[in-house]
């Protein structure tokens, strides 16, 4: 039986840390490699393996608790992804392949669906206004496009308004009949999936019938505008509630009732 001298051991040791020391850098060229990233529309970044893309979908591995996993996303989720090592990787996988070591960027609208919805509201409001209070009664149609932030919405409206008795005495007459009718637009923009901008302007048009103090009575065709702003909430639901909250302004030719500036709450339904 040969002895094992203190050299002949220390030599052996010497081996056995250098086999250490090689499979440590073997380990680390492995894991030490950059991955890929996936960074999606969401914020969200998946570092991992890419292991196949289409035209529709990015496979890909990645480790968990020391176990590899293959998963997959969908284009439509992906706002870019970059490749950083394709060695190993078969080039049928990867249709853009000339791209591999560069962050790809993916156009996400060749994914999203257009989709058109007909919206109807209708809405009762009440008015506070520094001359008058009253209230709307308004009906509201539009067609709500996925791919656009504008809305024109068709508007049938009637409004009711009782002046104030102090505004009303400073117009010098002893009684008044006063009515209009209203047109316009009511565009609204979209500021999320739920809440819109208002920005809405009517033409007023009507009559006025005064009768003075002497009992000389007059009737006069009126004109004015109707200027609004206010922002509104609309739920994605196919039912809902709605509400909204806007400043409104009045500028006419009535010698009884000639501005006005107020405020605007309104709560309806969609359907």
């Amino acid at each position: 039986m040969e002895k094992i001298t203190g050299r002949k051991f220390a030599f052996t040791m010497q081996n056995f840390a250098g086999f250490i020391f090689l499979l440590g850098f073997i380990f680390l060229s492995k894991t030490g490699t950059s991955q890929d990233v996936i960074l999606l529309r969401n914020g969200k970044q998946i570092e991992c393996t890419i292991t196949k893309t289409d035209n529709s979908t990015i496979y890909y591995d990645f480790i968990k608790d020391g176990r590899k996993l293959s998963s997959f996303v969908n284009m439509s989720e992906v706002r870019s992804y970059t490749i950083q090592d394709e060695k190993d990787r078969s080039e049928n996988n990867f249709p853009n392949s000339e791209n591999q070591g560069n962050t790809v960027v993916i156009d996400t609208t060749k994914y999203e669906k257009i989709v058109q919805q007909w919206v109807n509201r209708i809405t009762f409001s009440r008015l506070f206004g520094i001359h008058a209070t009253g209230w709307s009664l308004q009906y509201y149609g539009f067609t709500l496009n996925s791919n656009s932030k504008w809305i024109v919405p068709v508007v049938i409206g009637f409004e009711g308004i009782n002046m104030n008795q102090d505004y009303f005495d400073q117009s010098g007459y002893y009684s008044a009949m006063f009515s209009y009718a209203s047109t316009g637009i009511s565009p609204m923009y979209k500021l999320s999936d739920s809440f819109f901008l208002n920005l809405g302007v009517n033409l007023l048009f009507g009559q006025e019938s005064l009768t003075e103090f002497g009992g000389t009575e007059t009737d006069r065709f009126i004109i004015g505008i109707n200027p609004l702003q206010g922002i509104l909430f609309i739920p994605k639901s196919k039912f809902g509630i709605t509400f909204g909250a806007s400043i409104y302004e009045k500028l006419l030719t009535s010698r009884i009732y000639e501005n006005d500036l107020g405020l605007k709450l309104e709560l309806g339904i969609k359907f």
